[in-house]
């Protein structure tokens, strides 16, 4: 007697996503008690930062960015430029205290009219790194006040956390990363991006509050020695089951062959 089963076959297609990162760590030319600058590090620098002024110092430069040839765009906020996680940014405020994170950068001369895409605080995603930090973050992410606007020719976008419920907002994290999806067929190939603290580059002090950046311990990398897993016996050998209406092994009979017909795997026994 021969007997057939039919096997559905699933089939998983991997996103095709790509993403179009910039990443920023402090300025160190500029102090500020209601700001913490930032400049960008990656993509790297066309012309590396550069600070002018006799009454008040300014700092910009520009770096290349290809928005055409992605649609993932993603900003990352880091206390430090280091893989090790030497430094971390702790924001402390209370009672209805809020901070922002924000960044702006433009296209001088651009060439295209098309407008910015607009996403509101609920098509961004966002995540804080707390490696070795202890203390869990306070905070409400106000999504009504932030956002990311994303062009051809300009790039902008701002992040508000509210103090939380009790009143308390406290975060300490080595970056913080965030981004939105954008339809890039109108964005522009390789384009030079210009930012300065005229515009917004920064994290802004709560208004209680303070924010400061921290030296700490270097987060190790090294994965922890994992327990040795007890030995156990196997598992007995499930009954015969139905899935989907297939029937998968037949109880009684041997397989002796196997092919694929159409998506259908097609188990033969005897």
């Amino acid at each position: 007697m021969l007997t057939f089963s039919c096997v559905i076959l699933s089939i998983l297609v991997a996103s095709s996503a790509q993403t179009i990162d910039i990443k920023l760590q402090p300025l160190s030319m500029i102090t500020d008690p209601d700001l913490l600058f930032f400049q960008p590090y990656f993509p790297e620098p066309s012309e590396p930062t550069s600070c002018s002024g006799e009454t008040e110092t300014v700092c910009g430069g520009t770096f290349p960015l290809d928005l055409a040839s992605g649609d993932v765009l993603s900003f990352q906020f880091d206390a430090s430029s280091s893989e090790n996680g030497d430094k971390s940014i702790s924001i402390q405020g209370q009672g209805e205290s809020r901070t922002r994170i924000e960044f702006q950068a433009i296209v001088e001369n651009c060439e295209s009219e098309a407008p910015a895409q607009e996403f509101g605080g609920a098509d961004i995603t966002f995540t804080l790194n707390t490696d070795g930090i202890d203390t869990p973050p306070k905070y409400n992410f106000n999504m009504d006040n932030s956002f990311v606007d994303v062009g051809p020719c300009t790039i902008f976008t701002r992040l508000q956390f509210d103090a939380d419920e009790s009143g308390v907002l406290d975060m300490n994290f080595h970056s913080i990363t965030f981004s939105v999806n954008y339809d890039p067929q109108q964005m522009l190939g390789e384009t030079s991006f210009t930012w300065d603290t005229d515009g917004y580059t920064w994290i802004r002090k709560p208004e209680e509050g303070a924010i400061e950046l921290l030296d700490t311990a270097p987060v190790s990398t090294v994965p922890p020695t994992p327990s040795p897993t007890p030995k156990t016996t196997d598992p007995p050998t499930p009954s015969p089951t139905t899935s989907r209406g297939y029937f998968i092994g037949h109880k009684g009979f041997d397989l002796v062959s196997s092919f694929v017909v159409g998506g259908c795997m097609y188990l033969l026994y005897m």
